[in-house]
Parts: structure tokens; sequence; C-alpha cells
């Protein structure tokens, strides 16, 4: 009685298997499936037709056309995916060196109106490095090499009718180009009496690539070949060791706030590295050797680069190897000691048509060390004999000039502890320039 389902190939027209039902008696029979079989395909068959049937693998499958159709769309689609995430991630990109530049603008506005007393330098140090990041190498014209140093070679050139100095890097010096790069980045390092930086960049030439630095380019080149060729009244003496030493303050300067800067100490401050400007004004420069505050791990876990500089210049505690490298106070106290050597050669240059006039040029220790002494020569001279730069005998009978001597002599002591900070010799040597012009 209960109900029978039968299955069986159709061989009529290609429709595959066909299924029914029955519910008669003896509907299990052959016979009866058979005709059973007939009648349903001839009812599913309907009117002859001369079109060919499709077959339902024909129905189904997806024709050139449409995958082509499918592939196109899908590559349009992942090209605008791509474009999408590319212009997102340029806007914002974009957002942060606009954000950069208005606050370098708004730095350096503030420095405009920062307001110093009697137009006199505070180095009160507000304002950014220019230090945007872009390719200038290709606009600079190259016309007249004009120094060489350790590192490679000074040429003078032309940028956008601008006169600038381009310091140019040898290819195994590339360690020294980017720790000054690093230096010159810092925050609030633009200052009046330090070489401006204008940028950084790399060039390709021939089988080697140059390093390149540019700065201002300045007039009277270094303040060791001003001096041999200058001599200098009190008034102008005072406003160029004004400016020398404005520049060290600010560099040994920490500030702290929105904007921080670290001390920064030059570690190679020598009347070479001093540059004057045309109006007479004077500029620190090369801070390849330069040391800021929060490297200081750098020197103790590598001692030895501790000892480094110019050696007539080297403070008695790095000659004898007993500076304490680890705090970095030391490093500071070492460039005083190293400022006390270049205003006693700009002192000796002072003259006054009525009293007295200017000596000789000499180089800090001319006549007790040969003219490229070593360590030893050095560490004799200054630390086993205790010799000091001669105080000629007219400064004692200038008020200024006795008062100039006497901060010398502070800078220069053996023990560094006693020396004073570049913050009080830039305010004793303020005080002496204001009252100079006050008579």
């Amino acid at each position: 009685d209960s109900d029978f389902h039968a299955c069986s190939d159709n061989e009529y027209q290609g429709l595959g298997r066909t299924c029914f039902c029955c519910r008669s008696e003896y509907c299990n029979t052959r016979e009866f499936h058979n005709e059973s079989l007939d009648n349903i395909t001839e009812s599913t068959r309907g009117p002859t037709s001369t079109e060919p049937t499709a077959s339902p693998s024909q129905d189904y499958s997806p024709d050139a056309t449409t995958i082509a159709t499918i592939s196109v769309g899908s590559v349009i689609l992942i090209i605008i995916v791509v474009l999408a995430i590319a212009l997102t991630v340029q806007f914002y990109s974009k957002g942060r060196i606009v954000s950069f530049k208005n606050k370098e603008v708004d730095l350096v506005e503030e420095e405009r109106n920062h307001g110093m007393m009697d137009g006199t330098i505070t180095g009160s140090g507000v304002g950014m490095p220019i230090l945007t990041q872009r390719s200038i190498a290709q606009e600079i014209n190259l016309v007249q090499q004009i120094g060489r140093g350790r590192y490679g070679q000074v040429w003078r050139g032309e940028y956008r009718s601008e006169e600038v100095a381009v310091k140019i890097f040898e290819a195994h010096e590339q360690s020294s180009w980017s720790k000054e790069v690093n230096i010159y980045a810092t925050c609030l390092l633009q200052h009046p009496n330090i070489l401006r930086f204008i940028g950084a960049d790399t060039k390709d030439m021939h089988f080697c690539t140059q390093r390149w630095l540019v700065f201002e380019c300045c007039d009277q080149k270094s303040l060791y070949e001003y001096l041999q060729n200058h001599t200098l009244t009190i008034s102008t003496f005072l406003n160029m060791v004004a400016g020398v030493v404005c520049g060290v303050e600010h560099l040994h300067e920490e500030v702290h706030g929105q904007v921080t800067k670290p001390a920064i100490a030059h570690r190679d401050l020598k009347s070479g590295n001093i540059l004057v400007r045309a109006d007479g004004s004077c500029c620190i420069a090369d801070l390849g050797l330069a040391l800021r505050s929060t490297n200081l791990s750098e020197i103790i876990n590598d001692p030895s680069s501790a000892i480094v500089g110019t050696k007539r210049y080297l403070a008695p505690e790095i000659l004898a190897g007993i500076i304490n490298f680890n705090i970095f106070q030391s490093f500071l106290c070492a460039d005083v000691y190293s400022l006390s050597l270049i205003i006693w050669e700009m002192a000796t240059r002072v003259m006054d048509e009525d009293s007295f006039k200017a000596l000789e040029y000499q180089i800090p220790y001319q006549n007790s060390v040969p003219h490229d002494p070593s360590l030893e020569n050095m560490k004799e001279v200054v630390v086993t004999q205790m010799i000091r730069p001669l105080i000629p005998q007219h400064f004692r009978a200038n008020t200024t000039l006795n008062a100039v001597a006497n901060i010398m002599e502070d800078a220069w002591q053996e023990a560094s502890t006693a020396r004073p900070s570049a913050l009080l010799m830039k305010k004793k040597f303020l005080a002496l320039q204001f009252g100079q012009e006050k008579n």
C-alpha cells in the first residue's frame, strides 16, 4: 500500500533522469513502468519543434563575454581601492607637513617679536632651524673653492640669487655628514650668532655620491684670518666678543617647554671655526663634533670619542685624560676654556690710538709649543707646567680690558668646576658693552 517512487533514464530529447509516483496496484511492474515513462516523456516534450534544445550544462556555463566583463570589473575595482588609499595617505602627509611649516613660521615670528633690549643680542634662542626637506643641489652653481678641511671641501656658490657656502663631504665621511645634519636639525637652534643653515642634500657625481651642507656665505672668512689682517677698537672688540659668547651660550642653553632644546657642547671651539660677516658680527660654525646632552650615551659607550677637537684648544682635563664624561656639564666646561683662548686672541689685537698699539697676532701658546703640537706637548705645557697665555701689561691700565682679563683668567682655570658658565660670561660682556656705549 505504500507509495512507490521510481526513476528511470529518459532517452528522449536528452532530458536525463525522470521521476514519477503511483498508487495503483501492480504499478511497480516493468510493463507499467515503461508505459508510464512513455506518457510522461511525450507530455514533457510538447509539440514538435525544429529548434535544438540546449543541454543543462550549456544553460549554466558563462560565455567568454561574461568572463571578460567580470575580470575587467574586478581590475577596475582594485585600481579604485588602491588610488583611494594612496590619496588618503598623501592627504594626511601633506597635513603633517603643513602643520610643521606653520609651527616653524609661528616660532620664527615669536623670535622676531621677542624683543631685545637696546638692540643687543640676548641669545634667547627662540626659532627653528631652516631644515625644509628639499633638493637644492641641482639648483646651486658652484663658483670657487674657498677652503678645505678634514671632512672635504668648502665652495662658494650661488643659490637663487643668494651667495652660499657649500660644505662638500668626502665619500667616506658619511657619518660626519649625518651627525652634523642631525645637530642642525635640533629645534630652537637658529640664532644670529650661529651660522645660518639652509639645507642638506646629496648629489651623484660619476661613480660616487657627494653629501652637501649649505650655509650662508660670510664675506670675511674665519676669525683666525680676520685677526691677522685687522686691528680692533675696544668698542668693536666688545661687539664681536659679545656675539661669540652669546652664540656659545645659546648652544649650551637647555630649553624646556612645549618645544624643547637640549644643551649642546661644541667640542671644537677655535678662531678658525668662528666666521665674521660683512657687518663685523661673528657666528659659530662647524658643529661636526658637537654633542647634544640627549646623546651622552654615545660617549659613555665609547670613551675614546670624548677626546676630540683641536689639540691647542683642548681643556686641561681632556689633555690629562681625567674628564668625567658621565656628566654632560664636563663638556660645557671644556668649551668655556676654549672660549677663553679665543677671547685672548681677539684682545691682543685691540688698540687705542691715545694709549697703546695692538700686538702682533698670535695663536694661543705660540711660543710654548710647536706649530702642530702633539697631545703630549700640550699636556706638558697646560697641565704639568700650568702655563696660560700672557696678559699684556697695558690691559691692567685700562678699566675695560682689565675686566676682560679677569674674565679670561676665571675661564681658563685648572679646575673645570671653578670656571664661569657661558651664561655668566655673556652677562658680563653685555654689561661691559653697555658701559662702553654709555661712555
